[in-house]
């Protein structure tokens, strides 16, 4: 009975092997082992496959410094780093693009483990492999997108240089001369006369405006200063201040509540409290006082680890009880130009709240409305706690061969395009 039992157990373990054996085998991501020389001892299924229309035949025992003639530089190296490695060292992990059987390219990672002989020499090196492709591909989309905004603003900054010189040199003579004829015709010009100089004084203020609005928004990209952590009450405070004149004429009452210290571009933030709270001024019921309510809450992210800010965001509201606006407008008023009034009914140009938007984006934050027509309007700010280029990257990002990458960009651009 013990002797069957035994024969029974070895049997189980046989059969245990076995189908371990299969399972690496059928492995659906490359797996293969090598000796120092760089001969394949063992290859899965699915590293055949992935040369399967260079070596029909099989890769078990050919070298694999030979495999992939564009890559012999890296895959040499790749073989003396993995010699190198001594008993107790961390798995090596590197990064390499192939082409698979089909003509795609893959982009792997590839974890190596070595097996070391008494003279803690390698014996051994097998290796198993992660795709990144995916991730690989939408990094390198990421960083064309990023370049692309790059030469976006350096157009943008040319295009400001260029409006804050030519286009005002005109409007600069216009004016001078638009005056020079008005003193030297004083008096001498019927009614009908007068009105067309007072349009054409009017157009030139405004265009002048347009400009100057327009250079306002080009450079919160372009000039905007470091993120550093501000107490928002005391940027509010001084955009308080500032308004004075028209809080008091208006009888504005404001309500300011307790404020976060963040990190931001002080003055850009104070531009940005400045036109929300300019606009709940100027944007008030006739004969009703302006009332402002200034508030914050902390909101922590739903999901860590996700794409929210590890510290959450605080919510900034600007609540006001002026003449608001239909709710199919709470997108459009965020959209350079956008009027919802005539000029003769309020002033401005219509770019102020696009400052506030790219001013919010740019912090790595948003801003949205809220309102109903008659009913006063909200605005709410949303900027991260911490901003995200100060969150250190994991210990646990990969050190990528900088030759790899080379050859990755040959590689990939032919999907990626």
């Amino acid at each position: 009975m013990a002797e069957s039992s035994t024969n029974d157990e070895s049997g189980y373990d046989e059969r245990s092997l076995a189908l371990v054996k299969q399972l690496i085998h059928e492995k659906s991501s490359p797996l293969f082992a090598y000796r120092p020389d760089g001969t394949l001892v063992y290859v899965n299924a699915a590293y055949d496959e992935l040369f399967a229309d260079r070596w029909p035949d099989g890769t078990l025992g050919k070298k694999v410094t030979e495999l992939e003639p564009e890559k012999e530089e890296l895959l040499h190296e790749m073989v003396e780093a993995n010699l190198a490695r001594k008993p107790g060292d961390d798995d090596l992990i590197i990064e390499s693009p192939s082409i698979n059987a089909a003509g795609e390219p893959r982009w792997f990672e590839w974890r190596c483990m070595q097996a070391f002989n008494d003279d803690d020499e390698v014996e051994l090196i097998i290796a198993m492999s992660r795709d990144l492709t995916e991730q690989r591909l939408a990094e390198f989309r990421s960083q064309r997108v990023a370049e692309r905004l790059e030469e976006s603003n350096r157009d943008l900054l040319e295009f400001a240089q260029v409006a804050s010189h030519d286009l005002q040199e005109p409007l600069r003579k216009v004016t001078a001369f638009s005056g020079r004829l008005e003193a030297k015709v004083d008096g001498k010009l019927d009614e009908q006369g007068q009105d067309y100089l007072r349009r054409m004084n009017s157009a030139v203020h405004r265009m002048q405006n347009l400009i100057d609005d327009l250079l306002t928004f080009a450079r919160v990209t372009t000039r905007g200063t470091a993120m550093v952590n501000a107490p928002l009450r005391e940027i509010i405070e001084r955009v308080l201040s500032d308004l004075e004149v028209a809080i008091d004429e208006s009888g504005a009452e404001i309500d300011l509540g307790r404020m976060p210290t963040l990190p931001v571009d002080s003055s850009q933030m104070a531009q940005l409290f400045q036109n929300l709270i300019g606009n709940a001024l100027k944007f008030r019921r006739e004969d009703v006082a302006p009332k402002i309510s200034i508030s914050a809450r902390h909101v922590l992210p739903k999901n860590f680890g996700s794409d929210e800010p590890p510290k959450g965001w605080y919510d900034i509201s600007i609540v006001d009880n002026g003449i608001g606006f239909e709710e199919e407008y709470v997108t459009k008023i965020f959209a350079p130009f956008q009027r919802l009034h005539g000029r003769s009914e309020y002033a401005g140009t219509g770019v102020g709240l696009s400052v506030c938007r790219r001013i919010a984006e740019r912090h790595q934050g948003a801003i949205v409305a809220s309102s109903g027509e008659g009913e006063g309007a909200t605005f709410v700010v949303r900027l991260p706690t911490a901003h995200l280029d100060a969150v250190p990257i994991g210990a646990d990002a990969l050190d990528i061969d900088h030759s790899a990458l080379d050859l990755a960009h040959t590689v990939i651009d032919t999907q990626a395009a």
